[in-house]
């Protein structure tokens, strides 16, 4: 496959996933609010955006793997790019305990800085910590992830991230309509993680 017939693949699946995001969001966002009330999906997001600092935890180091793993398969250096595999395995696994003790720190000490009440810490605790756990289990695996990007499988990449955004979104929806709430909208995002970091192996 050519570079522009790569770029063009990789330009494609982007669209068709930032389509699929942009109408799930507009149906999914006042499902939520209906669901789970505003105040509770309020403390959701504001929850997340701590995770996502938390995640700040690998310092960028997970994220030039394709680089380097790019750089070996050029050099057609597959011993070299095993050395990247277990190594990348390795420091998976730490950054992941890392980021489960980091997230564990801030659970502890947020709720008092902001006076969270305890239904609100109760209300949040199922939620985070299978979110939380699903993250800390798929971080080893993101270096398969950065292999594929690495060796530049576009079609491959292209599809898991779709069928990653359709499963998040089909968990969620199933879920929800269960009653379960905010576990829905983790258990979405948990689901399509680990779905990711399975077909990645």
């Amino acid at each position: 496959m050519s570079r522009r017939h790569k770029a063009l693949v990789a330009a494609s699946f982007g669209y068709l996933q930032y389509a699929f995001a942009l109408i799930s969001g507009i149906v999914l966002v006042p499902l939520v609010l209906k669901h789970v009330g505003a105040r509770s999906y309020g403390l959701w997001l504001a929850s997340g955006e701590l995770l996502g600092y938390a995640a700040m935890v690998d310092l960028g180091v997970l994220g030039v793997l394709p680089w380097l793993f790019a750089q070996a398969d050029g050099r057609r250096d597959r011993d070299g790019m095993r050395r990247l595999l277990a190594n990348g395995l390795t420091l998976g696994g730490l950054v992941g305990v890392g980021y489960a003790l980091l997230a564990l720190g801030l659970w502890i000490a947020v709720p008092h800085v902001f006076g969270l009440s305890a239904e609100d810490r109760q209300r949040l605790t199922v939620p985070l910590a299978l979110l939380v756990t699903a993250t800390m289990v798929a971080y080893p695996f993101r270096v398969f992830g950065g292999l594929l990007a690495g060796v530049q499988d576009v079609t491959f990449n292209g599809r898991l991230a779709v069928a990653q955004s359709a499963l998040s979104v089909g968990v969620t929806l199933a879920l929800l309509s269960q009653g379960y709430g905010l576990v829905a909208l983790s258990a979405g995002a948990a689901a399509s993680m680990l779905l990711v970091s399975l077909a990645g192996c």
